[in-house]
């Protein structure tokens, strides 16, 4: 009996070992059991939906499955800030040619179609403007949609960046004259300057290559100021003549100091690039353009002015008895003036944009204000009082 213990204790490790290895053994044939059936199933899908146990009746659960994707999915077009939400009754499912068309064991596409290119065109000129769809492959935008939609792409997203046929277009222009030949000579040698998306645009940044002097790219500035108040660009930052150049006026008024950092920027609040174009016209005028992507929305631009009235200051001169500047005499006394300044009327300046969107509503926003202060009048005074009798 003792025997028997010793020996079984000498032995108990291989008999765990001996338990351990049968019950792994059966462990992986039911593994591989499981395996080889599943194996056999079929593993047909179209996108997400699994067809594999559908005994090739694929209709009715691809009919059901993609009115919910459609009622789920969310489809945007973009452009210059605006979304538009793709309204899914313009496209259909082909569920015939799906079918015809799915591999066993793989995964296949559903097929859709837009049902009217002229109406999701219109839909598209509705909200983004006629001039910027008929500026796009239309074909390309509506395949790529079909596209997603044949991978049951539940989210996607369109820019009309990607679709235009010619990327750049001339959006503004205006001529501008000077006869001050350094001028035109030093902004000759400037083809292009541009402007990125998202970003402060700044003029001395742009330009610190070029060896401009202040009056020439005071001049520069002001055109841009001048030419892209009706564009989309916003925060203008400047500093203007508060005694203004023969060729600057209220809306064309920016002062560059390279020394005192008097730059001329604004925000660029797309997200797409754009340009501004020189070209020399004559040896008196230049031609500034902006040139990118063409607008979905109309830009106006209003300037509002105010008076500011100058005060006058009246100064004591006990010298001043010259007939001639005797303007008031009473009975008790005589008043003498003499104009020392003209006095001259200040003005407020406000530049208000309106923004008209596609669908005629409309949006305004002030630019910026210029401010030229009156000029104060100085007279000199001197009341004489008469004796009495």
């Amino acid at each position: 009996m003792g025997k028997t213990k010793r020996w079984i204790k000498n032995n108990l490790i291989f008999f765990i070992s001996l338990i351990i290895l049968l019950i792994s053994i059966i462990f992986s044939i039911v593994i591989l059991s499981e395996f080889r059936i599943q194996s056999n199933l079929e593993s047909t899908r179209v996108g997400h939906i699994y067809l594999g146990n559908q005994d090739n009746d694929y209709e009715n659960r691809l009919d059901q499955t993609i009115s919910e994707f459609i009622s789920e999915a969310e489809y945007q077009i973009n452009y210059q800030n605006i979304s538009y939400e793709l309204d899914f009754s313009q496209f259909e499912f082909l569920s015939e040619e799906t079918i015809d068309n799915i591999s066993k064991d793989n995964n296949n596409l559903a097929y859709f179609s837009v049902i009217d290119t002229n109406d999701f065109e219109t839909s598209l000129k509705d909200n983004f403007s006629a001039e910027v769809i008929n500026s796009i492959n239309l074909n390309n935008l509506i395949s790529d949609i079909e596209n997603n939609l044949g991978k049951l792409d539940y989210f996607s997203s369109f820019s009309l960046t990607d679709y235009f046929s010619e990327i750049e277009a001339i959006i503004l222009e205006k001529t501008y004259s000077t006869t001050n030949q350094t001028i035109i000579n030093q902004l000759s040698q400037i083809d292009e300057i541009e402007i990125n998306s998202l970003e402060q645009f700044s003029l001395l940044s742009n330009l610190s290559d070029y060896n401009i002097s202040n009056e020439s790219l005071s001049f520069l500035a002001s055109m841009m100021q001048d030419l892209t108040l009706e564009s989309h660009f916003t925060n203008y930052v400047f500093q203007p003549y508060y005694h203004m150049p023969n060729w600057a006026n209220e809306s064309m008024n920016v002062k560059i100091l390279k020394a005192n950092d008097f730059d001329f920027s604004f925000y660029n609040n797309f997200n797409q690039n754009y340009k501004f174009v020189i070209e020399t016209i004559d040896s008196n005028t230049i031609k500034l353009m902006l040139q990118g992507m063409p607008y979905v929305n109309s830009y106006d631009i209003e300037e509002i002015v105010k008076s500011i009235p100058y005060d006058t200051i009246i100064i004591d001169d006990p010298t001043l008895d010259d007939i001639t500047y005797k303007v008031d005499e009473t009975d008790t006394e005589i008043i003498y003036q003499k104009l020392l300044e003209n006095g001259l009327n200040g003005s407020l300046h406000k530049f208000v944009r309106t923004i008209t969107k596609s669908d005629s509503s409309t949006e305004t926003i002030i630019l910026f204000y210029i401010k030229f202060s009156p000029t104060t009048e100085i007279i000199s005074e001197n009341i004489i009082t008469k004796a009495g009798d």
